[in-house]
């Protein structure tokens, strides 16, 4: 749903090279402009963060050359599977445990999708992990996006995991 800035901004690199990047702005009140390299966020803006807010929906992704620290020019969503809307106040600590969980090897099983209820055109990605029979998401956390795996909860595992057999 975004829509284009109106202008290509000039990016000079090392080494004198320029490179134009096409920005974008992401919804109506322009909090966030971005490009294929770049976010900018209005000062005063506050985005959301994966704990405390809201979900309004959920969908199953499954996706080729998904990196989540760079999205290439290449990337293609197979699957983009409803999964539900949320008619009640339903927030990422409500699905997964309280505390992380070390695993040392799972299989990715897909992508989860949130859409954020109170920021519009927002969704929050996490992969869909299992080792063991058991299901988490990968919540990265910090500056470096490390992997941090949350166990999901009893009564969202068949939601969550749902859409699985349908993408193989």
């Amino acid at each position: 749903n975004s829509k284009y800035s109106g202008g290509d901004y000039k990016l000079i690199l090392d080494y004198g090279q320029e490179r134009l990047l096409d920005v974008r702005v992401l919804n109506d009140n322009e909090n966030l402009l971005y490009s294929a390299i770049h976010v900018w966020v209005k000062p005063g803006y506050e985005p959301p963060t994966d704990f405390g807010e809201e979900f309004s929906a959920a969908y199953y992704v499954v996706a080729e050359g998904h990196d989540a620290l760079v999205v290439p020019d290449e990337y293609v969503e197979n699957v983009n599977e409803h999964l539900a809307d949320f008619d009640t106040a339903v927030k990422l600590e409500d699905i997964v445990a309280s505390e992380p969980t070390d695993i040392a090897e799972y299989t990715e099983r897909g992508i989860i999708r949130f859409n954020c209820k109170n920021h519009a055109d927002i969704s929050f990605d996490y992969a869909l992990c299992e080792p063991d029979g058991k299901y988490y998401l990968n919540v990265m956390q910090g500056s470096d996006w490390t992997d941090t795996f949350f166990e999901i909860k009893a009564e969202y595992v068949d939601l969550l995991t749902s859409a699985i057999s349908s993408a193989k």
